[in-house]
């Protein structure tokens, strides 16, 4: 009988942190879309309140604060991103506590200041999970031609 009841409660706690994992790479996900659209958007309230306090942009050869992207990079990464056709390749996100990183790979092509533009984009975030909710800790982009 002590068996049958460990097994059960062993599969009942498996069940429960694989369906906590699913729905905290969900709401990941969904704090990454929301991020894309606000730096599409040029929402910089909407990217502060998804940015953490403490958040470095890791870009190009630079490395910004929150406050630093935000008045800098932020609308001209809007712009290249409304200008280009974003096709993802792979990513993946992994979730450990209340700390997840995704990764991606995509391919944008487009025009930009005049440009014929093809690259290869390589994507790193890393969120933490504070009272509840996902926010980004830390971005690095890079690309290169494709």
């Amino acid at each position: 009988m002590k068996t049958i009841f460990t097994t059960i409660l062993f599969l009942a706690v498996s069940f429960s942190a694989y369906a906590q994992t699913d729905k905290d790479k969900s709401e990941v996900l969904k704090a990454l879309q929301d991020f894309e659209v606000a730096i599409i958007e040029s929402d910089s309230v909407k990217a502060e309140n998804l940015l953490d306090a403490d958040a470095r942009i890791v870009e190009g050869s630079q490395i910004e604060t929150k406050d630093e992207y935000l008045a800098h990079h932020f609308f001209s990464d809007g712009q290249f991103l409304s200008a280009m056709n974003r096709e993802q390749v792979s990513q993946e996100v992994f979730v450990n506590g209340n700390t997840a990183w995704v990764t991606s790979k995509s391919h944008l092509s487009g025009v930009y200041n005049d440009r014929d533009l093809s690259l290869s984009s390589m994507e790193l975030i890393v969120l933490k999970k504070t009272e509840n909710i996902w926010r980004i800790a830390a971005v690095h982009w890079s690309s290169g031609p494709n």
